[in-house]
Formats: C-alpha cells, structure tokens, sequence
C-alpha cells in the first residue's frame, strides 16, 4: 500500500488512535496521532517522491525482520531500505518498529539511519545580511516565515528538512553581501571534519576565513563543534560541520 500511494489502502491497517513517529523525511512534526492524521501525513510525503504507473517510482526491501509476542500484542521491528528508480534517485534507510494489537498498528516508529559518507545531510542554508532586523523583518512578515529562533548575529527559520538562517556579515571584513548575488552558503552536518578537510585538500579546494562563519582557515574549532569552510570548483562558499559537543 506505501509504495502504491495508497492511502485508504494504509489506513486499513491502522487502528483509530494509532501513533505515527517517522522522522526518515522530515525534521519538524514527526508526531501523529489517529488514523486521519497519518493519512494526512503520508499523502504530504508521498508528493516529494517521483511517481510511476504504480505509485511511488521506488523500490523497498526490508530484511532483518524480527516478531516478538508482547501479551496480547505483537512488536515487529525491521530494517527498510528503500531507493528511488525515478529522476531524482536517492537511498533511505530506516529502523521500523510496530506494536500490533488484534491485527492493526497501534504505535509505528520510524527512524533514519545515518548515511556511511562523510556528509549525513543538509544542516543549513545562511545567508548575509548587513541589517539583521530589517531581513528578519521581511522573511517573517513578507514572505511568512514565522518567528525565527535566534543566536549571536544570527536568525534561523525552521523547515520540515533544514533550516534557513540568516546571519550578521560586513562587506569591510567579510567581503559581503555583494549587491545583486545570492551571498548564501550551505552548512553540511558530516561525520568527521578532519577527514573532510583531507578529502577537500586532495580535491584542490581553497579555505578562505570569512569573520562572520569562522576564525581561520582549514579545520577551526568552536564551542561545540568543529568546522571547514572552503570553496568548490567555482568558487562557491561551502561549510561543513561535525558536531563534537565540547
């Protein structure tokens, strides 16, 4: 029924009251609770996959499945891989665990694997701005972004996949935001910086030392975290980020 985008189909095997946790697409409201609710919820996901004849153009496997009577209910836990055959292909693997009474899914908890590769996912996107209350002004109330949380020099707006933050830069220090360019970059959460760094040695890339990102070039360690900012082969800022939580 998942992978046929069938929702009637889906919801047949839910009880009522059933709780949903599935955080392998979205980052914000992972929680669902009733059948109505997870329809709602799974018809949202289903439209950023590509489509074929049959539903969903992927393919799921799962393996390591694994039944364990718990009273009068039944815990089902397995691993899911599954993978896009469409235009835009990709690799999700998950943890799934179902409690089962008198044959509906009371309780589903879904929860993403890590990817092996350096970079695990997208953390955020920044972008510079020289006046920080006139930008947060016009994200939040012109385009309706919704109160931003904030940190030193910076303004983050939460999406269901990253998020999108604004922070404080000079074109004296900095050497911008230029008028008329994008002045964003990308923040990748990865596994090590330091391995990071050597890949991005080896590829030839550059690393400039922006004030307002970080304090010097190459590996720069700040409270909490280690980071690498560097060019790509145009040129284009790129940060990468290993959270090391000292």
């Amino acid at each position: 029924a998942w992978l046929h985008a069938d929702a009637a189909g889906l919801a047949a095997t839910l009880s009522p009251e059933a709780f949903f946790f599935d955080n392998s697409r979205e980052a914000l409201g992972l929680v669902e609770r009733g059948d109505t609710a997870t329809r709602r919820r799974l018809a949202r996901q289903w439209r950023e996959y590509d489509r074929s004849g049959g539903g969903l153009s992927a393919r799921l496997s799962i393996r390591d499945l694994a039944v364990v009577p718990s009273g009068a209910r039944q815990i089902v836990s397995y691993r899911a891989l599954l993978e896009g055959l469409g235009a835009h292909p990709f690799r999700d693997e998950t943890l799934v665990t179902d409690v089962l009474h008198q044959g509906k899914i009371v309780a589903h908890f879904a929860v993403r694997l890590l990817p092996e590769g350096l970079v695990r996912e997208l953390d955020y996107s920044a972008y510079a701005t020289e006046n920080m209350p006139e930008t947060e002004t016009f994200y939040r109330e012109k385009l309706g972004l919704g109160v931003p949380y904030e940190d030193e020099d910076w303004f983050g707006f939460w999406s269901r996949h990253a998020v999108f933050g604004l922070h404080k830069a000079t074109r004296e220090e900095d050497r911008f935001p230029v008028p008329r360019q994008a002045n964003g970059h990308p923040s990748f959460w990865v596994a090590s910086a330091r391995k990071t760094h050597d890949y991005l040695v080896a590829q030839g890339s550059s690393f400039p030392v922006h004030p307002s990102i970080n304090d010097r070039a190459g590996l720069d360690r700040q409270p909490g975290y280690l980071q690498v900012l560097a060019t790509d082969s145009e040129g284009n800022l790129l940060l990468f980020t290993e959270y090391t939580g000292r």
